[in-house]
Parts: structure tokens; C-alpha cells; sequence
């Protein structure tokens, strides 16, 4: 049974809602959670958070920091690290831009490749072991969907690579490229003593 649109969205805005974080350092402001992950950043001590903090976080204790660092801390690491890849992947797409040549046709599928498996292996480190454990139990046939997509973008990548060592193996000795049949000497029913 499938929920109608507007419960889904509903859904979706309950589930928003349920998720946000709630507890004393959650309810500071901004800029004063900030200033206390960059205190988790810099290895600084929760007792020294609280101090450094005074006023800013009044009623703090070494538990309140504690829960903090094991959710809303983590919530932040992991902003972190998808805003550098963001930004790193972003930087690669404007550099490619900028350059007078494409790159060849193997190089961006090799590419694509690469970028599709670390993006499965990124929702994988990201979700857990019991995201995907959870997932495979509810559907075992995934655990091969995916061993069969890896080992298809392995194998491509190995028959690019065999393509482009044949090419230039080919071109060294004169031959035609793998890819093209060899040239005939001599065209079917054409005369070649014309």
C-alpha cells in the first residue's frame, strides 16, 4: 500500500521534524554550536568548553557536551567531509572546463566508473554496515545486483584498457586500430590486375 502525495510529503516533513536535534546544545544558538565544534575540532576538553564558553552556554554540563559530540558533532563532521567533496569535485568539473582538450573517450568512462563505485561505496560508509545489512536482509538479491555492478565496472575498465593497449600496439606497427577492420588489398569483384 502506497501512501497518497500529500501523506507522503507529510511524512517527509514529520520525519524532518523528528530527526532535528533537541538536546541543550541543540537548542543554542548557531554560531555558539559552531564555535563548540570547532572547541571538538582543536581537541579542547569538555571542561574547558564550558568554561571558555561562560555566559554563551549557560547551564552546560560534561554530559550535555558528551551527547553533543556523539550526534550533533557528527552531524557536523559529515557536513564537513560531503562539503570538501562537493567542493573537490566541483574544482575537478571547472578545471576540465577550462582545458582547451576533452579528455578521451575511455579516460571519461573509466571516469564514470570510478565516480559511480565511490559513490555507492560513499552511501555505504555513510549509511553504516547496518544500513546495507538491513537492506540485504529485506532483499538478499541486492548483495548480488550489486557484486554484478562492480565486477561489470571492473571488467569494463579491463576491456578499455586491453582496447587502448591493442591501439597503440597497432600503431606502432602500422596496423589498423582494433576497433576497424584491416583494409583489403583489394575490393570483392574489382579486377586487381586493372
Amino acid at each position: 500500500m502506497h501512501p497518497k502525495n500529500g501523506q507522503l510529503g507529510q511524512q517527509t516533513v514529520n520525519s524532518m521534524a523528528s530527526s532535528r536535534r533537541n538536546g541543550k546544545v541543540a537548542r543554542l544558538p548557531h554560531a555558539t554550536r559552531q564555535v563548540i565544534n570547532q572547541m571538538f575540532d582543536d581537541g579542547i576538553i569538555y571542561k574547558d568548553i564550558i568554561a571558555r564558553l561562560g555566559d554563551a552556554g549557560p547551564g552546560l554540563t560534561v554530559h550535555n557536551l558528551s551527547n553533543w559530540r556523539m550526534g550533533g558533532y557528527q552531524d557536523y563532521l559529515n557536513e564537513q567531509r560531503e562539503a570538501a567533496a562537493t567542493r573537490i569535485r566541483t574544482e575537478a568539473a571547472v578545471e576540465l572546463a577550462k582545458s582547451d582538450t576533452l579528455p578521451a573517450t575511455d579516460q571519461i568512462g573509466r571516469t564514470i566508473n570510478q565516480l559511480s563505485l565511490l559513490q555507492q561505496l560513499e552511501l555505504v560508509a555513510e549509511k553504516g554496515d547496518q544500513y546495507a545489512a538491513e537492506a540485504f536482509r529485506k532483499n538478499p538479491a541486492k548483495f548480488i545486483t550489486l557484486m554484478n555492478a562492480c565486477t561489470k565496472l571492473s571488467n569494463t575498465s579491463v576491456a578499455m584498457e586491453r582496447l587502448k593497449l591493442r591501439a597503440e600496439d597497432g600503431r606502432q606497427h602500422g596496423s589498423a586500430s582494433p576497433c576497424e577492420p584491416a583494409a583489403s588489398t583489394s575490393i570483392q569483384g574489382e579486377n586487381p590486375q586493372n
